[in-house]
């Protein structure tokens, strides 16, 4: 993914759409409040999304990525991954302590969307509630911390006429009713509101899950804020309330205007993947050898952060990778929670039970005890009842010791059963025994209390670590009125969009050997379904990657695991550049594969993560484990995977200017591929083939590979494929000194005529061949004709190494007509696109041109930017034959350590093309 710099200007999103000093149109402006907002996306995703029905969307996206590139210099905006980083007020107003002081109007306020897809549609209009929502609790905390009755019902008031905001719910009705002054306007549009949702309001205020821990987060908040220790872990048992201790302190802590992140670690299974997550939630862009807790760290140096983790059991080997966490980022604190101790000496924050009454306690301090508290608001409706016969009430709750989880549970049963006899039900439980062993028989009960269906869709839900809200009715058929009451009920925990099994309930559920295989085949259908169909750079896979994992683990361990579902799950690592994480996840799922042919197709997958992430031996030594297996008569799948992993080998070869070794493992991948009757792949590997003859000079060898790819592409009708052979074959040709430059020029004024109608990028390249004949035969005025055609094509090509190629043939063919200055702003255009692309095939060429240019004013510069093209790893055969013509044999050859970019400087400066160019009238032939 091409990453992007950062520039300064704001982009302004609330009630108008407009970046600032810029007078950018409302499209080129969606397109970039999209990535801003959403992050690097894939650009097919932003064609679907901004031009869903348009002829030639792939123009229009390249004319509104020009103009935003135009506007905004600094940022590159190319790639198959866009994205974007600007300051923008909506991201602002997020982070505000307070947020409705920055509020000028709703989201993207009158901007017509109607044209675009119905997805982006329905994401503005989310957005725009989600933000205007931001604003309400604002307006609304900020009342509710007003000492003024007034004051207060000022700031109620104008919550509730929050430009954009969605229709009330019944809680922030609630909240609101308390703050309205008796008799006000306000006050009556609350009581109509409220009648308009009758039934919707529960008989008793809602439980608070900080009932009794008011200590604990004081506690928690002076440690984010300390000067003390940077790590504080939460211990305690299950049920005892330490996520909802945690999502409490963070919301606090923000609420003060201080950065906060929360993360449980129930989906991650490395330390990289939790790494490369808070990287995402953070908006810190790094490349993707550096999704680590230490390359974290550095960029976190500098600030003040609260860092959540919540789930740390069975995770002690990741204290290492917070530990180089914390020594790079000084003012970040971590805070953890789990049911065990750290080893590590951290302090400890040991979280029990809400306080119980006493068995002495009786009336108001009964009463006011935070676990009898907890009890009756659990108990809903029943509280007033219930709270006739306080003694029982104490008496439960010493028997649950205070545990939240236990109290809320008992207190659903109340509304089932008569409290005498769930004091009945829980006099068989020792009051001294430890809180694992007291939820159990709780949870068992609770278990039973439900219904059949209920059950059943417990027990699928139960199979995976958590699941999506549509997917609840999807898979396990709950609708949303079904779902409720197991949440209320606290077998179903929900954050956000998001819905969990109670994790005790699962363990649990395990105890009694109630995995039903037909139930993990449904999830895993489900989920890889979901692989499959997604665009791989779907955020939504994200949240699903532990299912998906666990999905894959269940085909595995079944021998029925797909190797195309590996290879989706690897290109989603790839896409949203998640590569280091990406290969920690399919190490975990390699244990689980038995067959030798899906172990060899994951390793050559895992190979290729880690070259993504530069971790070239990491790469080779999976390769050359695949190849060292190969065998004589395996079986086709393990054959194809053979001949995936010479392909990647090619590539890391390529890579490290190793051709010749690049060309044999091609050699090997093309045979393999016609074993297997592989035609496409074959076609392919000729053509990468091809590429790396070329390079080396045997451009016989190569235009025989291209013609057996060709005729492949012939017999499938698949035309544009074929011309794209017949320009590489022009290209072939145009390298070798050999071939006749008049019958290339008429070539390629043929091919041209024949894609007229074939994509622009096609169109561009052959036009590019042509200018390069023409050139070869100096026909100065046709090049550049050829050149300017390629270069007024602007936004219409998807690849902008071919402007600069236009760029550097016009310089040439301005040199042919002895246009000096002409030539070497066409150069400065063609060395500045290949410096920001960096692209290392241009600036070899534009080595080339500028050592032409300079072999009689400065004949020592000329020789040293030929050697520097001759020694370059990455320089082909045609290239280093041109430059050998110009380095003096009596003299040094120049250290190569230096790279492209200093010598196209020194070159450059030395013409004063950045300048006004000095007045040599030397032309190269």
């Amino acid at each position: 993914m091409e990453q992007t710099g950062r520039a300064d200007k704001m982009l302004y999103t609330l009630g108008r759409l407009e970046l600032a000093e810029t007078s950018l149109q409302r499209l080129p402006l969606l397109v970039l409040t999209w990535l801003v907002l959403e992050g690097p996306t894939d650009r097919r995703r932003i064609r679907e999304l901004f031009w869903p029905d348009a002829d030639g969307a792939a123009s229009h996206m390249r004319v509104a990525l020009t103009k935003l590139r135009a506007a905004l210099p600094g940022m590159a905006l190319t790639g198959n991954v866009l994205s974007a980083t600007l300051p923008c007020d909506a991201l602002d107003l997020q982070r505000a302590p307070h947020p409705h002081r920055m509020y000028p109007g709703a989201f993207l306020a009158d901007v017509r969307t109607d044209h675009l897809s119905a997805e982006f549609q329905e994401w503005v209009l989310e957005k725009r509630e989600q933000l205007a929502e931001v604003v309400q609790l604002g307006l609304v905390g900020e009342a509710e911390r007003s000492v003024s009755p007034l004051q207060a019902s000022l700031l109620a008031e104008q919550a509730v006429g929050v430009a954009g905001a969605p229709p009330l719910n019944p809680e922030l009705i609630s909240r609101l009713q308390a703050l309205a002054l008796p008799g006000t306007p306000l006050d009556a549009t609350l009581r109509r509101e409220r009648a308009t949702l009758d039934g919707a309001f529960p008989a008793v205020p809602v439980a608070s899950s900080l009932l009794g821990r008011e200590r604990e987060l004081v506690q928690l908040l002076a440690f984010a804020g300390g000067e003390g220790s940077q790590a504080l872990h939460v211990v305690g048992p299950g049920g005892v309330g330490k996520t909802a201790l945690l999502l409490a302190a963070v919301r606090e802590w923000q609420a003060l205007g201080h950065p906060a992140v929360y993360l449980s670690l129930e989906p991650f299974r490395s330390p990289v993947e939790v790494a490369a997550q808070l990287a995402r939630a953070l908006g810190v862009t790094r490349p993707v050898a550096n999704h680590t807790f230490g390359g974290l760290g550095q960029d976190l140096a500098t600030l003040s952060l609260l860092v959540v983790l919540d789930g740390t059991d069975q995770r002690p080997e990741w204290l290492l990778a917070l530990n180089e966490l914390l020594s790079a980022a000084p003012g970040v604190r971590v805070l953890t929670a789990g049911r065990a101790a750290w080893a590590e000496p951290w302090p400890h924050l040991l979280l029990t039970g809400l306080a119980v009454p006493a068995p002495q306690d009786s009336g108001a301090a009964l009463l006011g005890t935070p676990a009898v508290q907890a009890l009756l608001r659990a108990a809903g409706p029943y509280a007033p009842s219930l709270a006739q016969d306080l003694p029982s009430l104490g008496v439960i709750a010493r028997r649950v010791q205070g545990l939240p989880l236990a109290l809320r549970l008992v207190g659903r049963w109340l509304h089932q059963r008569p409290l005498p006899e769930v004091v009945h039900l829980l006099q068989g439980q020792a009051s001294e025994a430890h809180a694992t062993s007291l939820l159990q028989p709780i949870l068992r009960r609770s278990w039973y209390d439900r219904t059949t269906e209920e059950q059943q869709a417990l027990l699928l839900l139960a199979q995976a670590p958590d699941w999506h809200r549509d997917d609840l009715a999807a898979i396990a058929g709950l609708s949303r009125q079904q779902v409720q009451p197991l949440v209320e009920y606290g077998l179903l925990l929900q954050q956000e969009e998001r819905f969990q099994v109670l994790p005790l309930l699962t363990a649990w559920l395990r105890t009694r050997q109630v995995d039903d295989p037909a139930l993990a085949e449904r999830h895993a259908e489900h989920h890889l379904a979901r692989l499959l169909k997604a665009s791989p750079t779907d955020t939504r896979l994200v949240a699903e990657q532990a299912n998906v994992l666990q999905a894959l683990k269940w085909r595995a361990d079944q021998n029925r695991v797909e190797v195309l579902a590996i290879a989706r799950l690897a290109q989603h690592f790839e896409r949203l550049g998640l590569c280091n994480a990406g290969e920690a996840v399919l190490t975990e799922l390699d244990a689980h594969l038995a067959d030798k042919a899906a172990r060899a197709t994951l390793q050559v997958h895992r190979a290729w993560l880690a070259f993504r992430a530069g971790r070239m031996r990491d790469a080779e030594g999976l390769i050359r484990a695949v190849l060292q297996s190969e065998g004589s008569g395996e079986e086709p799948a393990f054959q194809r995977a053979v001949m995936q992993a010479h392909n990647v080998l090619a590539v890391l070869d390529g890579h490290r200017g190793m051709p010749e070794r690049a060309t044999a493992s091609l050699q090997r991948a093309v045979q393999l591929a016609r074993v297997l009757n592989d035609r496409e792949r074959a076609s392919v590997y000729l053509s990468n083939l091809a590429l790396q003859q070329k390079n080396l000079g045997r451009y016989a060898e190569a235009l025989v590979a291209l013609a057996e790819a060709r005729a492949h592409h012939e017999s499938q009708g698949n035309w544009e494929l074929v011309w794209g052979d017949e320009l590489r074959a022009l290209q072939v040709r145009l390298d070798d000194p050999e071939s006749d430059p008049r019958q290339m020029l008429e070539e390629a004024q043929h091919l041209a005529e024949r894609v007229e109608k074939a994509s622009p990028q096609l169109q561009g390249l052959v036009l590019l061949a042509a200018a390069q004949a023409a050139l070869l035969l100096g026909e100065a005025d046709l090049a550049l004709r050829y050149a300017t055609q390629v270069k007024s094509q602007g936004g219409r090509s998807p690849d902008p190494t071919l402007r600069a190629a236009a760029e550097l043939a016009a310089a040439r063919a301005h040199y042919l007509r002895f246009d000096t200055p002409a030539a070497r702003q066409a150069l400065l255009s063609a060395a500045s696109l290949c410096l920001e692309l960096q692209d290392d095939a241009g600036l070899l060429d534009s080595l080339i041109v500028l050592a032409e240019d300079l072999v009689y004013a400065s004949p020592r510069l000329a020789h040293q930017l030929a050697t520097v093209v001759v020694g370059h790893r990455a320089s082909n055969a045609a290239q280093r034959r041109r430059s050998a013509q110009l380095v003096n044999p009596l003299a040094g050859v120049e250290d190569g350590a230096l790279p492209l970019a200093y010598w196209i400087g020194v070159g450059l400066e030395e013409i004063g093309a950045r300048g006004t160019p000095k007045s040599l009238t030397y032309g190269p032939p």
